[in-house]
């Protein structure tokens, strides 16, 4: 029941529920957290990855930019039918379930893997955007659950195509934005930052 409940909130978020979370939050100083963020897509983007050892090495690079300690559970799977799906925005939810066992049992951690791989079709899902759009506060079941990021992710892709001016615009004066992110991005930050 409350599960139905989660995603009916998520696919009713709006881009005026993202701008008047842009529009409480403080303006962001510039730090390592938003610093390496293109460096890393970039890094991941010329690595071209489809093989264990590239999911090795970007799960490991993901959570260094994690308050968190990765556990990986490699299992015997197709890693380059693994990356193509990811590129091709064609990961099925018992995919994302395969890849949250792997990836420390995290969603979020899924996300951002997702993410830095493909950033045109994956937003990037945490407790504090949870906290945002779903409930105060983000109980792990909560984040943690693959339909809830599937209804956001879904539903920031819809976001996407509309009209951003006013909301890219707002958020460059909250945080220092490189012109580079992807709208996906620039959607997440917009209800992650504080």
């Amino acid at each position: 029941m409350k599960e139905r409940k989660y995603a009916t909130i998520l696919r009713e978020l709006s881009l005026n529920d993202i701008r008047k979370s842009i529009s409480l939050a403080r303006k962001t100083k510039s730090g390592d957290y938003f610093d390496v963020y293109l460096q890393m897509l970039n890094f991941v983007k010329k690595c071209r990855p489809n093989s264990m050892e590239d999911f090795i090495g970007i799960t490991h690079m993901v959570y260094g930019w994690m308050p968190t300690i990765l556990h990986l559970k490699l299992i015997k799977t197709d890693y380059k039918k693994l990356f193509n799906k990811i590129h091709n925005n064609k990961l099925t939810r018992e995919d994302l379930l395969e890849l949250k066992g792997m990836i420390n049992n995290s969603m979020v951690g899924v996300s951002k893997f997702c993410h830095f791989v493909n950033p045109e079709s994956y937003a990037i899902w945490d407790s504090r955007v949870c906290s945002k759009v779903i409930t105060k506060k983000a109980y792990e079941y909560i984040v943690n659950n693959v339909d809830n990021f599937i209804a956001y992710n879904n539903r920031l892709n819809e976001l996407k195509n509309e009209n951003m001016d006013y909301l890219i615009k707002e958020l460059g004066e909250k945080v220092k934005l490189s012109g580079k992110e992807t709208r996906l991005r620039i959607l997440e930050l917009g209800l992650f930052i504080r």
